[in-house]
């Protein structure tokens, strides 16, 4: 089941900035992906019971939420292409 993607959220991007902006190190980079957009975790999400639960996300930062939006854009004409 796929979820349709709007437009940049405001929600989101606030609350990206209330609690993971850079308001602590002073770089301006967002610190959970160094403005990246991508937070990979496939090499150190590992459950208790040594399952590797990780993988590659979009961030919740706008380069996040750009990089998400254009993705889906690009699924979108592949999925019509076919």
């Amino acid at each position: 089941m796929q979820r349709k993607q709007g437009p940049m959220s405001k929600a989101v991007a606030r609350y990206w900035i209330e609690f993971y902006g850079d308001i602590f190190t002073g770089t301006g980079l967002c610190t959970l992906c160094g403005n990246t957009g991508m937070i990979d975790t496939r090499q150190t999400a590992i459950s208790p019971n040594k399952v590797n639960v990780g993988r590659l996300n979009f961030c919740i930062c706008p380069n996040g939420q750009w990089k998400r939006k254009d993705y889906m854009k690009k699924e979108a004409k592949r999925e019509k292409a076919t």
